[in-house]
């Protein structure tokens, strides 16, 4: 009888993801967290969900501190393009939008406004510089055409759609992901062009 291999690190992360997932224990009177302004701490979380927080904190102990620390300020937003016919449901996906936590105030000039960064967590990537380095980095190996078949998650998996080495991470892709599945992060509606203007200046 043949052992069977140990899981791989974005099994782990996608087993946690799951374990993260109140869409169903976060709902008041049919309202998300994010809607019923009500404030979420560790021990009012499902205990899988306190779990899962522990078991990431093992994995990306500074990471994940700075994750929650953005969710915690309201620093992270989801915009949804609105349709023009009510009647219509849009099939444009989620964007978010983290403002960073951090505000350079150089010696004799003003102070420099915070950073805001485009995080899409369906093909993994957020446009700021820590992303890149872990994603590009020296230590992943990343080859887009070669991948283990075990390691290919969903969308809705660690990695998103990325395929490839092993998926980079940020603060901000990190909260998006957690915010997300913990249903705190609050949501915008906005037109298309509204949101293209986003994409070029502050959000």
């Amino acid at each position: 009888m043949e052992e069977e291999g140990l899981p791989s690190l974005r099994q782990i992360l996608t087993r946690l993801l799951e374990d993260l997932d109140c869409s169903t224990g976060s709902l008041v009177e049919g309202r998300s967290i994010a809607e019923s302004n009500i404030t979420v701490t560790i021990e009012s979380l499902p205990e899988s969900a306190q779990k899962a927080l522990l078991a990431l904190h093992s994995i990306y102990p500074h990471l994940l501190l700075s994750s929650l620390d953005l969710l915690d300020n309201g620093l992270v937003t989801r915009y949804i393009v609105s349709p023009e016919d009510p009647d219509q449901r849009s099939e444009f996906s989620s964007i978010y939008y983290v403002r960073s936590s951090q505000t350079r105030q150089p010696r004799f000039a003003a102070a420099t406004p915070r950073s805001v960064y485009e995080v899409r967590p369906v093909v993994w990537h957020c446009t700021c510089p820590s992303f890149a380095f872990s994603a590009f980095s020296s230590r992943n190996q990343f080859d887009p055409f070669e991948h283990e078949e075990d390691d290919v998650a969903g969308s809705d998996g660690w990695g998103g759609e990325m395929r490839g080495g092993q998926a980079g991470i940020c603060k901000h892709l990190l909260a998006v992901v957690i915010g997300d599945k913990l249903r705190v992060i609050p949501e915008k509606q906005v037109d298309m062009h509204t949101l293209a203007n986003y994409a070029f200046g502050d959000a």
